[in-house]
């Protein structure tokens, strides 16, 4: 990159210095303001005939460095090697994230069947205040589960979500822009 940078300069220079110099080609430029010395005067057009190859060659050597170098080339696969890297992470994320989904769904099913069995015990109950508690009972476990496997889900997504970006470091990949929340906020 700052090879490139190198280059660009070294390329307005070139345009600057040709430039200043074409405009003031026809003219001649004193090297000393009062008093006239051996050379006296130097012409512009001849100064660009010298220097133009010389900065041809420096830049022709840089291209050369640049295309020569292995690091530069290192670069580019490093950084597709870390889109591979990130794209692998983003794709465990994704497959955690479904199974935690899964278990969450379990769970609060696995919730709604315990309360429903319990109902069924509940209404063989002949005495009305045993089974009244036992009908409050049955639905204040079934929320108590449910609030049980929240927890846990928003447990394993906040640590899902943290194992990710520990991999997006070692994957030397800036913030993607997603946020943790994201995935599970469908009101937005």
């Amino acid at each position: 990159m700052k090879k490139n940078i190198l280059i660009s300069m070294l390329f307005v220079f070139v345009f600057m210095f040709t430039i200043t110099f074409s405009a003031i080609a026809e003219e001649t430029v004193p090297l000393v303001d009062s008093k006239p010395a051996i050379i006296d005067t130097i012409k512009p057009k001849s100064i660009i005939k010298e220097v133009k190859p010389a900065i041809k060659k420096i830049i022709k050597k840089e291209i050369s460095d640049i295309k020569s170098k292995p690091e530069i080339k290192k670069e580019i696969f490093v950084q597709l090697k870390d889109l591979k890297c990130v794209k692998a992470a983003v794709e465990k994320r994704e497959i955690a994230i479904q199974t935690a989904v899964d278990v969450y769904s379990a769970s609060i099913k696995a919730s709604f069947e315990a309360r429903k069995n319990s109902l069924l015990i509940a209404w063989d109950i002949a005495k009305t205040k045993e089974r009244n508690v036992a009908i409050k009972n049955a639905f204040v476990q079934q929320k108590k589960a449910g609030k049980d496997a929240l927890k846990i889900d928003k447990k394993t997504r906040l640590q899902i979500w943290q194992s990710f970006i520990k991999e997006r470091i070692i994957c030397k990949v800036e913030p993607t822009g997603e946020d943790m929340n994201e995935d599970v906020n469908f009101n937005k």
